[in-house]
């Protein structure tokens, strides 16, 4: 018991030791000084595949070689999605209090929601993102948080705003319809 120190103390041990260079530099030396000794058994243990292969190549080649065979393929950044058929087009709220909000959801229309396109919010500071694919849609919504009249309009990224309506608030609250269709 006398002759190993408890764990604690070789914690702070190692921290005192990593703390003893200041800023990111020690840091940097610290980290590349504990990466170096973990590579270099991968190395030894992996023989190189050719022989024309430069050592920065082999290096990368141990490396991805402790990986499992699923991993060795790298993953797509995102989710595929199915090719787009239309310029993304956004739902944008102009006119009106500076508070204004219409929620609602996109639908086809014959009713029926679109799954992802539920329980949007369009406010003056933030658009709303629609549907690529062509056809006609409805933007079933209920206006709060402001007064007066205001319009919707749909927006590509780069182009003027187009199909723009007038709205006035519900004085219950009601739900109101924006039709529009993409290309």
């Amino acid at each position: 018991m006398e002759g190993t120190p408890p764990a604690t103390e070789t914690t702070t041990a190692e921290e005192a030791s990593s703390r003893k260079g200041s800023g990111r530099a020690a840091k940097r030396k610290t980290s590349e000084a504990e990466a170096a000794p973990a590579e270099t058994p991968e190395e030894a243990s992996t023989p190189a595949t050719s022989n024309e292969e430069p050592e920065s190549k082999s290096k990368r080649g141990a490396k991805g070689a402790a990986r499992p065979a699923e991993e060795a393929t790298p993953a797509p950044s995102a989710p595929a999605k199915p090719a787009r058929t239309a310029d993304p087009q956004y739902l944008i709220l102009t006119g009106g209090s500076p508070f204004l909000r219409a929620i609602g959801s996109v639908r086809r229309p014959d009713g029926e929601t679109l799954p992802g396109f539920a329980n949007l919010a369009v406010t003056k500071m933030s658009a709303a993102p629609l549907p690529t694919e062509p056809g006609p849609y409805e933007f079933r919504f209920q206006a709060s948080n402001g007064t007066g009249d205001f319009k919707l309009a749909q927006r590509s990224e780069t182009g003027a705003p187009r199909n723009v309506r007038d709205f006035e608030m519900a004085s219950s609250g009601g739900f109101q319809l924006y039709r529009f269709t993409i290309p």
